[in-house]
């Protein structure tokens, strides 16, 4: 009974493989332009870039104040 079993399942096996492989270059793709399209809107600047470059605007909008 095993033996039948087992050549039930086989090729189910080399689908889930093939389809397992499918999924894991999809989101590999989808990720890559999804990463791509958040650096355009972040200007590509990286996040200590932003962090830096809210510090100054931020000194900046203070001194103008005081000014």
């Amino acid at each position: 009974m095993l033996d039948r079993l087992q050549d039930r399942i086989e090729p189910y096996l080399l689908f889930l493989i093939g389809m397992a492989i499918l999924v894991v270059i999809a989101n590999a793709i989808i990720s890559y332009f999804i990463s791509r399209r958040f650096q355009k809107a972040i200007l590509g600047f990286e996040p200590e870039e932003i962090g830096r470059l809210y510090g100054e605007l931020d000194v900046t909008m203070s001194t103008i104040k005081e000014g």
